[in-house]
C-alpha cells in the first residue's frame, strides 16, 4: 500500500494530511509531501515516519509496499543555510511568486548570488519554481506546479547536451 492509497482509505485530502503532518515537521512543503506521497522520494526525518504512522494509523512498512524505511540523520546531509534563507523569503503557489529583483532586496544579495541560492535551495531538496513567465519565483504548492518546474529544468538540460554533442563534434575540427 502506498501512503496516497492510505490516505484515500481514510477518506482524508491531501491538504488535510499535510496540515497534521506539519505540525510535526513544519519544513514540510507541499511538493515535497506530493513527491513522497507519489513514491517518487522517500521521507528522511524520523519525526515525518512516525508523523506518517500516526496519522495514517498504519506501520511504515505497510506505507511504501513493504518496504523498510528508515530515518536518515539530517546531519548526514546537512542542509545549507541558505536554503532556509530561501525557503522563508519565497510563498507557496505561483499565486505568491516574487519577482527576482523582489527576491534579491528579501535576501539581500544580488541577482547571480541570489540565482545561486536557488540552484543551492533545489539541490536541497526545495522545490523553487520559475516559469519563466515573469511571475517570479515561488515553491510549488501543487504536483502541477511541480512537474511544470520539473520539465523546465528537464528540457533546458537536454537542450545543453545538444549543444555539448554539438560543441564537442565542431572541437574535434580543430585538433
Amino acid at each position: 500500500m502506498t501512503i496516497k492509497e492510505r490516505r484515500e482509505q481514510l477518506g482524508m485530502q491531501q491538504k488535510e494530511l499535510l496540515a497534521l503532518l506539519r505540525k510535526d515537521e513544519p519544513r514540510l512543503d507541499p511538493g515535497t509531501f506530493s513527491r513522497i506521497e507519489n513514491g517518487f522520494v522517500l521521507p528522511v526525518s524520523e519525526e515525518l515516519l512516525a508523523s506518517l504512522e500516526k496519522h495514517l494509523q498504519t506501520p511504515r512498512s505497510d506505507l511504501f509496499n513493504g518496504l523498510e524505511v528508515f530515518a536518515i540523520e539530517c546531519s548526514e546531509f546537512p542542509r545549507e543555510a541558505n536554503t532556509d534563507r530561501v525557503a522563508n523569503a519565497l510563498g507557496y503557489g505561483k499565486k505568491n511568486a516574487i519577482k527576482r529583483e523582489e527576491l534579491c532586496a528579501k535576501l539581500g544579495v544580488s541577482d547571480r548570488k541570489m540565482r545561486r541560492m536557488v540552484e543551492q535551495a533545489r539541490r536541497d531538496g526545495l522545490a523553487v519554481c520559475n516559469d519563466q513567465d515573469d511571475d517570479g519565483y515561488y515553491i510549488a504548492d501543487t504536483p502541477d506546479e511541480y512537474d511544470r518546474q520539473y520539465r523546465q529544468i528537464y528540457d533546458r538540460a537536454m537542450s545543453m547536451l545538444v549543444q555539448l554533442k554539438h560543441f564537442r563534434e565542431t572541437n574535434r575540427l580543430y585538433r
